[in-house]
C-alpha cells in the first residue's frame, strides 16, 4: 500500500491517473493532515517530493522516527541529511533522479540502516526542539548584545 499524505494544484490529476490506472486499492490519497506525524509508524520509508522547501518538519519528523527518508536537493534538507550520508537525495523536479533515488532506498537494507541511523545521530545533535531553541537563544542575545553596545 502506497499511502500519499498532502494536497496540492495536482492532487486532482493524480487521482485521475491512479483510477486510470486501476491503482485505487493500492495508493490511498490521504489529502492535507495537520498530524501527519501520526501515520509515520505505518511507514516503511519517507518520501518527499517537493519542488521548494526549507526544512520541512515532516522530515524531521521522519528522521526523528527512525524512517529512512528520501528527498530533494533542496533547502536545508541536504544538511538534516548530510549531503546523502543520512538520506536518500536526489534533484528537485528529476523524475530519473527520484526514480534512481527510490531504487536505491529499496535496494540494500543494510546501508538503508546505516543512513538512517545518521541522520538520526545528526537530527539529534543538531536539531531537536531544546538544541534549536537553545541556538535560537544565542542569536537572539548576541542580537541583543550587539544593539545595547
Amino acid at each position: 500500500m502506497l499511502l500519499i499524505i498532502g494536497d496540492g494544484p495536482e492532487l486532482l490529476s493524480v487521482q485521475r491517473k491512479i483510477t486510470f490506472l486501476g491503482l485505487d486499492k493500492r495508493i490511498m490519497l490521504a489529502g492535507f493532515r495537520i498530524r501527519g506525524d501520526r501515520y509515520l509508524s505505518c511507514f516503511d520509508y519517507y518520501v518527499n517530493s517537493s519542488l521548494t522547501e526549507g526544512l520541512p518538519m515532516s522530515i524531521l519528523e521522519a528522521v526523528r522516527s527512525k524512517i529512512p527518508v528520501m528527498a530533494p536537493r533542496i533547502g536545508s534538507i541536504p544538511e538534516l541529511l548530510l549531503e546523502g550520508e543520512g538520506g536518500f537525495l536526489y534533484d528537485a523536479g528529476s523524475e530519473e533522479g527520484m526514480q534512481r533515488a527510490i531504487y536505491e532506498m529499496v535496494i540494500d537494507r543494510k546501508e538503508i540502516e546505516v543512513k538512517t541511523l545518521k541522520a538520526y545521530e545528526n537530527f539529534e545533535s543538531h536539531y531537536t526542539s531544546s538544541v534549536m531553541a537553545h541556538e535560537y537563544g544565542e542569536i537572539y542575545c548576541s542580537s541583543y548584545t550587539d544593539q545595547v553596545i
